[in-house]
């Protein structure tokens, strides 16, 4: 028996999508002229992608995987939206990923569509993190949405997928969220409390938090972290992000992350990931940070196993 190829690990957050079937009134993407606009802007790439209720072309996702494995990399796909399950022939992509040993997912999601055949072809030990978003008004627009998203929840916590149950704590939420929390409780679910970040009747959150309501949040989540809301500034620091870090755009552009646009290549035509850590361009940066660097290694060894 050959050993495990040791490969360089990168995880690759792909933003697959801006729209969403959610109307958040504490997300941009929810608001109804930017669906619009949104989903005028993206009529030419969904063309490309679709062939009846295929993603892309069976050719051209042969060449997506192609491209990705010419990097010969360990590749974790951070895939985010808007809601990734709305794009058409999503799971068939997870499922072509799949093939590929050294390769995993992680997924935020709203939960909303049927999870069966993402379990059938994703096994749990492929899948970084599921971040799940409950959305509670969301879901009480339709007849048993809350039951069902924790049902969800609950399916895929007994079958050993490492889901994050998050509950946004937009400022007309706050006093039902405990009544919320305990619900979800009592049916198996743990609901974590996240900030809400944004400006609400003239204040900013999270600053606008109270001493009170931040002692509640931490006690139900000692992990949670409320602090102003600054991005970080990282000029000058070294960082991975275009070695182990990448940005992929809904148009298959890939960039060095979110902030700088520095083109690494194209999902269809080739990446070149750099060779060596090169310090930070920008000096606003709402990305992982250079810390991340530290956290990817455990990751990096969890894929070996399966190379």
């Amino acid at each position: 028996m050959q050993p495990a190829v040791r490969r360089p690990y990168c995880f690759a957050s792909w933003h697959i999508t801006d729209i969403c079937n959610f109307k958040c009134e504490y997300c941009s993407y929810g608001k109804s002229s930017y669906r619009k606009s949104l989903r005028q802007a993206h009529t030419k790439l969904r063309d490309r992608f679709s062939s009846g209720s295929q993603y892309v072309l069976k050719d051209e996702l042969d060449r997506v995987i192609q491209t990705f494995s010419a990097t010969g990399a360990a590749m974790t796909f951070g895939f985010t939206g808007g809601e990734p399950f709305v794009v058409e022939g999503f799971n068939e992509l997870l499922q072509r990923l799949m093939e590929v040993p050294h390769f995993a997912v992680a997924i935020d999601t709203n939960l909303s569509a049927s999870i069966q055949s993402f379990m059938k072809h994703v096994p749990p030990g492929r899948v970084e993190y599921i971040f799940a978003s409950m959305h509670i008004q969301e879901r009480e627009r339709f007849s048993n949405g809350v039951d069902r998203f924790i049902e969800r929840a609950k399916i895929l916590q007994e079958n050993g997928y490492h889901l994050i149950v998050n509950y946004v704590l937009y400022p007309p939420l706050i006093e039902r969220f405990l009544d919320d929390f305990e619900y979800a409780k009592s049916k198996g679910v743990h609901l974590a409390p996240k900030p809400f970040k944004g400006r609400y009747r003239g204040q900013l959150y999270p600053d606008a938090y109270t001493e009170q309501q931040r002692q509640v949040f931490k006690r139900l989540d000692p992990s949670m972290n409320i602090r102003a809301e600054t991005v970080p500034n990282y000029r000058g620091r070294i960082c991975n992000d275009g070695k182990s870090l990448i940005r992929i755009d809904p148009n298959g552009d890939v960039t060095r992350c979110k902030t700088d646009r520095q083109l690494l290549g194209s999902i269809y035509t080739g990446i070149q990931l750099f060779d060596e850590l090169q310090p930070c361009r920008v000096n606003r940066c709402p990305c992982f940070g250079p810390e991340r660097l530290f956290q990817v290694q455990p990751v990096c060894d969890r894929l070996m196993r399966h190379s």
